[in-house]
């Protein structure tokens, strides 16, 4: 696989971040991707970064052959010359770097190794999307710390609520003031009983945007298809669809390319 390098200014990083498991983050992940791709009109990479338990590979029905794993040798060496060791293409119209899939690899990579990927990646493509684990690791970590704007996801029930308040706390206390924070509420029905101005008061967070239940997600994703790409009209693409215009923004920032 051959990449070329983007012509202007590095792409915009977005690291999406769930306080629990079983949100929809990696849903979310893939669907933000297949959209922000936008058919090939933009070239867009998808990290997975939950090094223990990744689902992107089985969410866009892939048998990896190249995870990040392969990547470990290259912590001290990595230029843009030869990343595409770590590259998957995909059908969904974005490559992906997959998570690692043998016993112990996880273990092994090392920290470096995700900010020196996340710089190049941002070189390489117009947007760079990272799907983290459910619990902050120092890999989480290193991808906020990468990140020109942090999507985190919840749920409209308390305890997923808590658990996003908990994060934003912890996040507070971190050196991201800087760096743009967008709250978006999953799988949202009028039936559950709880409004955005509730769930506001309850994250102390403004909620930037609010996708809707729908079984045709599910549905997609058993048969390995974002929903973004199998169903462009659909009520979830469309919240989606506005999130990323209202949010995700071009980029301001500029790096070392060599870094």
């Amino acid at each position: 696989m051959s990449v070329a390098r983007r012509i202007g200014p590095p792409g915009r990083v977005t690291t999406v971040l769930a306080a629990k498991s079983g949100c929809g983050k990696t849903t979310l992940a893939t669907n933000l991707a297949a959209l922000l791709g936008a058919g090939g009109v933009r070239s867009v990479c998808l990290v997975d970064l939950d090094l223990a338990f990744g689902d992107v590979a089985n969410m866009l029905d892939i048998e990896p052959q190249r995870t990040l794993a392969d990547g470990i040798p290259l912590t001290g060496s990595l230029h843009q010359s030869n990343v595409h060791t770590v590259l998957t293409t995909t059908s969904a119209g974005f490559d992906c770097v997959l998570a690692p899939t043998e016993p112990g690899e996880a273990e092994q990579v090392p920290v470096a190794l995700i900010g020196k990927l996340l710089t190049k990646l941002s070189w390489l493509y117009d947007h760079v999307v990272v799907d983290t684990s459910a619990h902050v690791t120092v890999h989480t970590l290193a991808a906020l710390d990468h990140a020109h704007q942090h999507v985190l996801l919840t749920a409209p029930d308390r305890p997923a609520l808590s658990s996003m308040r908990r994060t934003l706390d912890m996040l507070d206390m971190l050196p991201y003031d800087r760096i743009p924070r967008h709250v978006v509420l999953n799988r949202c029905d009028s039936r559950i009983g709880l409004e955005t101005s509730d769930i506001e008061e309850v994250l102390k967070h403004q909620v930037a945007a609010e996708l809707p239940f729908a079984w045709e997600v599910t549905a997609a994703v058993n048969i390995g298809v974002p929903l973004a790409a199998l169903r462009p009209d659909h009520q979830y693409t469309e919240a989606l669809r506005r999130f990323i215009a209202a949010h995700i923004a071009a980029p301001r920032f500029s790096r070392d390319p060599q870094a």
